[in-house]
């Protein structure tokens, strides 16, 4: 939607006789009603922050905050490099095979997925020791789960784009709940027989703190995965990046197709 389209957003759906609300929540609920109207529907693009500030009489930073409240309460994702989208309705991962966090009680929480990024054609003599060394062509996609309603991760996953090209398509940016285990099942019919998990500690890239909306120089668990074959070999290798938070990791790895 171009600047002049979205110029009468805001007179539109600015809240009406609400006394005190903060700026960044006077936008936050005339964002909210336009996509409840319709006028942004699921799937669209927004305007970006720039064009918000200068089509609404707020500052840049309370731009920022607005929709980062929306993020967090699932209702916009942000696409790295690609920008910021009306949300599908939300689905939680059916039968997630990592990342089960469980709260106090010992129930595993809800987790939903949404595929933020995705590249092909990936060097595959760089994933040779992950992938098999006759991988030629690696596909990246990039996912953002949020985990109940407490906080989110960042994942990297890696798998051969030739033998795989589900994972290669630009289609993989719309693919709701992004349960990969799932797809690689119903679309290959291949089943992970092993899973190899390694954890190791570090400060997160500045890319991953980006996504998470973290300080830069946040440190964090970075959890591997690499998943196997019933004939041993390789089929994907991820990396997911774990914040602080409060709950319990399972660790044992739901292999269910």
């Amino acid at each position: 939607m171009s600047e002049r389209e979205a110029i009468d957003f805001y007179d539109r759906y600015r809240p009406q006789g609400v006394v005190g609300l903060p700026k960044y929540a006077q936008l936050r609920e005339a964002l909210l009603a336009a996509i409840n109207d319709g006028y942004w529907g699921p799937g669209t693009q927004l305007p970006n922050e720039s064009t918000l500030a200068t089509i609404t009489p707020f500052s840049l930073g309370t731009v920022q905050k607005a929709l980062r409240e929306l993020v967090d309460s699932k209702r916009i994702v942000r696409r790295h490099g690609h920008g910021t989208f009306v949300a599908e309705a939300a689905v939680p991962m059916m039968s997630p095979m990592h990342l089960r966090f469980e709260d106090d009680e010992g129930n595993v929480l809800p987790i939903y997925a949404a595929v933020v990024g995705q590249e092909s054609g990936l060097d595959g003599q760089l994933w040779a020791d992950k992938l098999g060394a006759n991988v030629r062509n690696v596909a990246k996609v990039d996912r953002v789960f949020t985990v109940g309603e407490g906080f989110h991760c960042f994942s990297h996953f890696f798998i051969d784009g030739d033998r795989f090209p589900a994972f290669a398509e630009a289609e993989m940016l719309d693919f709701a709940g992004a349960n990969f285990k799932a797809l690689l099942y119903s679309r290959y019919n291949v089943s992970i027989h092993e899973l190899i998990q390694k954890l190791r500690v570090e400060r997160f890239p500045d890319d991953v703190c980006h996504q998470l909306e973290l300080d830069e120089g946040t440190v964090g668990v970075v959890l591997e995965f690499h998943a196997m074959s019933l004939m041993g070999q390789p089929l994907y290798f991820q990396e997911a990046f774990i914040p602080a938070n409060g709950y319990r990791l399972r660790l044992e790895a739901n292999l269910e197709p």
